[in-house]
């Protein structure tokens, strides 16, 4: 007889996803558990209708905890887990019933977690399946995986037929909400000595710090790489490589040319350092190592462990191709690289996006433009919303992304939220408004307008064609 599956799952407001995510489990789980950790709106009104069990765990800000507790409440001879913004296609549902049904011999399933909501981006190979009783168990209170207890564990890699897609909602306030979170538990857990000396959470906080804060980034994968020194191993070339994005975010670009040479020297065999290096050369105006380093990245086959950026290794490579040739001033080149890629992938968005980008730059075709950007009121406290009104002109029918940013007085720019407005332009000159919000923390002191055009097409958003600033447009009020 075929063991149960149960499918588990930890929530906290998650009514827009939690529909969605269950709508497909019936078709597979032989039982469905939702353990809710404080939610506010309607999501354990929704469990109690789709679930077979509820329960509430009070959330102490550890995910394993949350995760093991929910584990024991499945009764099935196999337990699976999803996050709230997941989808499991149908097709891929049916298949994983299809492999519940055989003979199942392994303790630990992991499959292709696709980390974009159009599966060209980072796909990690995660462990999602295991056999109840075999002793494993969620560790680490944040970026919890899964670990035995010390017993033999037979791990099977199930690369095709079932994948999990990670599709979020476009939230930025929650999104916000969760990095804050996510600093909370690292600093409180990496203070204590049980956690202190962690690699594994080390490095997660490096890579929680890329964007936001790239110092702090920089002192975690620092004493990610001292806890863990192997040296010519993958994981050493990819903390490596997260050093030098953000060296260079903080402009230290011969430092981070140097450390993505020893990410090279360390594991050669994945094309993202290889890539970095060679862009940095073109902006610094060496053609030629540029072209050979890019030459160098596009014979190396995509990494068998799935873990960094797809997209690299599908057709859009010829978009990053087209980057460097263009910043080493062979712009022909490489409009003629889109083409050819184009030809062979007539259905990629982006290459068709950034064969006109291409074309507005070499003067084959007018680019749209902002002509003027005015702020109401001029005058706005933190946390306080502005309205940006934008004359925009352009020589024929487009799609474009409206983008605003702010330079505050200390030089800081904030962007608005990922959601910027799609709007559309017809041959002549329009008026576009746009609302901002105003961070809490902002300096006061004058501050410059940024805007920014970018093509779009099938949601796909391409580079800048356009771009305006207005100095001190917004002046920042002392609270």
């Amino acid at each position: 007889m075929a063991p149960r599956l149960s499918l588990n799952l930890i929530v906290k407001n998650e009514a827009e996803h939690l529909p969605r995510v269950l709508s497909t489990a019936r078709t597979y789980a032989d039982e469905i558990v939702v353990v809710d950790t404080g939610s506010a709106d309607e999501t354990r009104a929704l469990a109690l209708r789709l679930a077979d069990h509820v329960a509430d765990f009070p959330w102490v800000d550890d995910f394993a905890a949350a995760r093991n507790f929910a584990a024991g409440q499945c009764s099935g001879e196999f337990l699976m887990t999803l996050d709230a913004d997941d989808v499991v296609p149908a097709e891929d549902a049916a298949n994983l019933r299809t492999l519940m049904r055989h003979e199942v011999a392994w303790d630990l399933c992991r499959v292709p977690y696709v980390l974009s909501p159009d599966g060209r981006g980072r796909v990690n190979m995660y462990a999602r399946i295991w056999r109840a009783g075999a002793g494993i168990r969620w560790v680490y209170p944040i970026h919890e995986v899964l670990e035995g207890d010390g017993r033999p564990v037979r791990t099977h890699w199930l690369r095709e037929g079932v994948r999990v897609f990670h599709r979020p909602e476009p939230l930025p306030a929650r999104d916000a909400a969760r990095r804050a979170r996510n600093r909370r538990i690292f600093e409180r857990v990496l203070a204590t000595e049980e956690y202190g000396r962690s690699g594994h959470l080390w490095w997660h906080l490096a890579k929680e710090c890329v964007r936001d804060d790239p110092p702090r980034g920089l002192e975690a994968v620092r004493r990610a790489m001292e806890l863990n020194p192997a040296r010519g191993t993958f994981l050493r070339s990819r903390q490596q490589y997260l050093a030098a994005r953000m060296l260079r975010t903080l402009g230290r670009t011969d430092d981070a040319r140097e450390v993505l040479g020893q990410a090279i020297a360390e594991y050669p065999h994945w094309r993202e350092p290889w890539w970095m290096l060679a862009k940095l050369h073109a902006e610094q105006e060496r053609p030629g190592h540029a072209r050979l380093l890019m030459e160098a990245a596009g014979r190396i086959a995509r990494h068998r462990l799935d873990v960094e950026r797809a997209e690299l290794y599908g057709p859009e490579w010829s978009l990053e191709v087209s980057d460097v040739l263009e910043a080493c001033g062979d712009r022909a080149e490489a409009l003629h690289e889109v083409r050819e890629a184009l030809r062979r992938a007539p259905e990629t968005a982006a290459l068709a996006v950034r064969e006109i980008e291409l074309r507005m730059r070499a003067g084959e075709t007018a680019a749209p433009g902002i002509e003027r950007i005015d702020a109401e009121p001029a005058a706005v406290g933190p946390g306080e919303t502005f309205s940006a009104r934008f004359s925009l002109r352009s020589e024929s029918t487009l799609r474009v992304v409206l983008g605003l940013s702010l330079r505050g007085a200390d030089g800081r720019v904030v962007s608005d939220p990922p959601d910027d407005d799609v709007v559309a332009l017809d041959p002549g000159t329009c008026i576009r408004e746009r609302r901002f919000a105003v961070p809490s923390d902002m300096v006061p002191g004058k501050c410059d307008l940024l805007a920014s055009l970018r093509l779009e097409q099938d949601g796909v958003r391409g580079r800048p064609v356009a771009r305006f600033s207005r100095a001190s447009a917004v002046e920042i009020r002392a609270r």
